[in-house]
């Protein structure tokens, strides 16, 4: 008897808890469908509130089936808005590696404008539509997208996939272990370098801003850039670092002197840290 009181207590702290989140999101302007499915998560989809196309406070609209990820870049905080300097402007060239579906991408897009063009590569296949289906529900005309991975060598890849969690598809198994995820699949994907992204597709003297977002991958995009980064090609970098296989100092290391690490800074979040540099 004794047992289950506890288990039944546990139990109304969980719910009271979910119920004091959910009024909290719905009275800071989140969707209803949110406030409702954070309470009934396994119930709002087969409901069928997600997967579903989401408009966000800005006015663009996103179609994706991991409501978690929405609501973390689009209401809790800009992850990546954290420095100004970074923050793309008018005519911009940004690159946007581990696009997703498209959440940093049509950002950026817009706020370039069309004087400006966003090139975005993700090697998830079914992300990958998503951020394509994105793109046109947003009627943005400056994103080049590419369904590929980046890495430090040309050919093919293994790009592992969990079930439950799109967004961390990862092409280093032991990162999804770290993160308790388990692979229900594994698909092959075309690997580039980012050298050979910038002669080949890309083509222009030099890019504003990077961002890289890669769970887990950020050495081997940095291993295969030895060129852009020897001849200075992109000016400002933001790189997602995953701690459970990096760490920021690591990073550092990979950019040569010639590099002023102006604004450097890092913040964790968890289990990932954001890295911002520029050059001088």
């Amino acid at each position: 008897m004794h047992e289950m009181r506890g288990v039944i207590k546990v139990l109304q702290s969980y719910l009271q808890g979910k119920l004091f989140r959910s009024i909290s999101s719905l009275l800071r302007g989140y969707p209803l469908s949110y406030c409702i499915s954070s309470l009934f998560p396994s119930i709002s989809y087969k409901i069928g509130l997600f997967p579903r196309v989401i408009k966000a406070p800005d006015g663009s609209k996103y179609f994706c089936a991991i409501k978690d990820v929405l609501r973390v870049n689009l209401w809790d905080y800009d992850e990546y808005d954290s420095l100004e300097s970074h923050i793309p402007r008018k005519g911009w060239i940004v690159i946007d590696v581990g696009a997703f579906c498209g959440l940093f991408s049509i950002k950026a897009a817009r706020r370039v404008g069309l004087e400006g063009r966003v090139y975005a590569f993700e090697p998830n296949p079914m992300v990958f539509w998503w951020l394509k289906r994105n793109i046109e529900l947003n009627r943005v005309k400056n994103i080049v997208a590419m369904p590929i991975a980046l890495g430090s060598l040309m050919g093919y890849a293994r790009l592992n996939i969990p079930s439950d969690n799109l967004g961390a598809a990862s092409l280093l198994p032991s990162h999804l272990c770290r993160l308790g995820l388990r692979s229900s699949k594994n698909v092959s994907v075309k690997l580039w370098t980012l050298d050979e992204v910038f002669e080949r597709i890309i083509k222009e003297d030099s890019a504003d801003l990077i961002k890289i977002d890669v769970e887990g991958a950020e050495i081997d995009i940095l291993r295969g850039a030895s060129r852009v980064l020897r001849d200075r090609k992109i000016k400002r970098w933001i790189i997602e670092i995953h701690l459970t296989v990096n760490d920021p100092s690591s990073i550092r290391r990979y950019f040569p002197s010639i590099y002023k690490l102006k604004g450097y800074s890092y913040s964790p979040l968890g289990q990932k840290a954001i890295a911002y540099y520029q050059l001088e």
